[in-house]
């Protein structure tokens, strides 16, 4: 059975430029990481909230978590890979609706096909108010 090291490689690459301050350069990896078929599942109490389908929609995604989360500020705290899944916890900062910064604790699972990111989804533990939630699902 595949270990998924490659998988995890490519994902510690991601987040190591992301943590070094290089947030477009790592968001270009992302992106360049994704399937074009890729879905984000996002939890519905977030402003952001809903499924993404697509890589026009995970950038739209993008630029809206990016009010609210510093890429830089993402700590990996561990990573673990199993074939096509990888799932990483994380610790890093929000910014909250009154503007305060506030720690957060989450998990992403990312699951491949042939070295390609299909699906995200994001779990996110002790999250400040943000913002209103946004009606609806993305598409």
């Amino acid at each position: 059975m595949d270990d998924g090291a490659p998988n995890r490689q490519r994902l510690e690459s991601l987040f190591a430029t992301a943590s070094a301050g290089e947030a477009q350069q790592a968001f270009g990896m992302l992106v360049d990481m994704c399937a074009p078929d890729l879905v984000v599942h996002e939890p519905p109490f977030v402003p952001w909230g809903g499924d993404y389908h697509g890589r026009e929609a995970f950038l739209e995604l993008f630029a809206h978590i990016a009010q609210f989360i510093d890429p830089s500020s993402m700590e990996v705290l561990e990573m673990v890979a199993d074939g096509d899944r990888v799932i990483v916890l994380m610790r890093g900062s929000f910014r909250s609706a009154d503007g305060q910064i506030a720690p957060v604790l989450l998990s992403e699972w990312y699951s491949f096909r042939e070295g390609r990111v299909v699906e995200i989804r994001p779990f996110y533990w002790a999250v400040p108010p943000v913002g209103p939630a946004q009606p609806g699902e993305a598409s």
